[in-house]
């Protein structure tokens, strides 16, 4: 007989009732990153963003709230998540142009975008370097690039599926790769306790 499929984690793959309940408690810790995030987006006045991993919708959301972004796109491989997002950015299917569906890093919209963001998404790449080199051709040549990391002790991310997140330096190696995916570092802050933004430009 078979072996089951090993359970994804609810942090790679929220799902059911574990993954409400994962997705609430996430969105009231990540809430500064949020709130960086979007202000990271507002001298470029972004009217197409493209969001990897949008979880809850949060950043999405306030791009267009607040931003007033036209086209808002986004892949997340969580059910749960796509249909929650679906679900908080329907006020806007009137004003913006809508994208939100299931897939990853490997499936991504067509570009140009002014905005492209992953929060805390990064870590669940499984080939970082071709997907920063993708995200590189659909930013537009003024847009940002703005990708936060997730802070934690090295010996916790053995599992992950990122071989940059694995190792002890995960942020060096993730703006090495940016650079030479063509991205230029233009600013990095550390958000609070769990994360650290990284805003990259075309160069």
């Amino acid at each position: 007989m078979a072996e089951k499929p090993k359970a994804l984690p609810q942090a790679m793959r929220p799902s059911g009732v574990a993954g409400r309940i994962f997705a609430w408690l996430m969105r009231r810790q990540n809430k500064p990153a949020y709130d960086w995030t979007v202000k990271q987006l507002r001298p470029v006045k972004p009217k197409s963003v493209l969001e990897l991993g949008f979880g809850t919708g949060d950043v999405l959301f306030e791009a267009a709230r607040r931003l007033k972004a036209k086209r808002l796109v986004g892949r997340d491989p969580s059910v749960l998540m796509v249909h929650t997002a679906q679900k908080k950015l329907g006020r806007f299917r009137r004003k913006a142009m809508l994208d939100i569906a299931l897939g990853d890093d490997r499936r991504l919209a067509d570009g140009p975008f002014d905005a492209i963001v992953a929060l805390h998404s990064f870590q669940f790449w499984e080939d970082p370097e071709t997907t920063l080199v993708r995200l590189h051709a659909l930013l537009s040549l003024k847009g940002r690039f703005v990708l936060v990391l997730r802070r934690r002790p090295a010996r916790h991310a053995g599992w992950l599926p990122n071989p940059l997140s694995r190792r002890a330096d995960e942020m060096e190696a993730a703006i090495a790769a940016a650079g030479r995916a063509g991205f230029v570092l233009s600013g990095q802050k550390r958000i609070g306790q769990h994360s650290h933004g990284l805003v990259f430009t075309c160069g």
